[in-house]
């Protein structure tokens, strides 16, 4: 194996960070994780309105992180840090 399959391999397996809909998530309760995950699946809720509601669930302080409709776009699609790697 060459030096660069070595270095390649060695940081590969180490986690990157998550998108920040992965780290909104972790905040949840579990009932609340599955409600979002419900939503995020649901081709009929608009990115748009996912972020309006998990910004309503930070200014009523039960999120410390906050989401914009974009990143919430990219994780749609499979094209956040979640899916890389």
């Amino acid at each position: 194996m060459g030096s660069f399959t070595a270095a390649l391999e060695s940081v590969a397996t180490v986690n990157g960070p998550k998108c920040s809909v992965a780290v909104v998530r972790a905040e949840m309760s579990a009932d609340d994780r599955v409600e979002f995950q419900t939503a995020l699946d649901d081709p009929n809720i608009q990115h748009a309105a996912i972020e309006r509601a998990l910004l309503k669930l930070h200014d009523d302080g039960k999120l410390t992180s906050r989401v914009g409709q974009g990143s919430v776009a990219r994780h749609r699609k499979r094209e956040c840090a979640c899916c890389r790697g």
